[in-house]
């Protein structure tokens, strides 16, 4: 499962899974006057740092592609990357959470956990085994100064 299912995909189907059991959660359904706002905040907000964090990689030239780490050509720890070492994965992890409260449904909200589970399992322990065999000592040095998520 390592490195097979491209990461928009397992949000995707991540998204879909919350919305499935949000249609049929009758006991954990809320209604929040502010729900739909503050989706819209939690959705824009992890777009963007996907968005920020792909742009520094094209800026270092080095691969976007999630499924092959190995090909990376750099290591990227400028930008959104001096925050967060998986801007990507977070800005998913976001998005989750604003659909966590647009389909104001607790139990659908237990997909943002299963997605950061899943993600952090099968993405993101075999990209930083990746990113170790690439760029060792720089990368454990950042590893020291820069967290997984936040």
């Amino acid at each position: 499962m390592e490195n097979r299912v491209p990461p928009p995909v397992i949000l995707l189907l991540t998204l879909l899974l919350m919305y499935g059991v949000a249609a049929i959660d009758t006991l954990t359904s809320f209604n929040f006057g502010y729900a739909n706002y503050l989706a819209a905040i939690f959705v824009a907000a992890g777009s963007l740092v996907i968005f920020l964090g792909v742009i520094q990689f094209i800026r270092a030239q080095t691969t976007v592609d999630p499924l092959k780490p190995s090909r990376a050509s750099k290591l990227v720890t400028t930008g959104v990357f001096r925050f967060t070492r998986n801007p990507m994965y977070l800005g998913m992890a976001l998005i989750c959470i604003g659909a966590a409260w647009r389909f104001e449904s607790v139990l659908a909200a237990l997909g943002v956990a299963l997605f950061i589970v899943f993600i952090q399992r099968y993405q993101i322990k075999p990209e930083e085994r990746a990113m170790r065999a690439l760029f060792a000592k720089e990368f454990d040095a950042y590893c020291k100064t820069t967290s997984r998520w936040i």
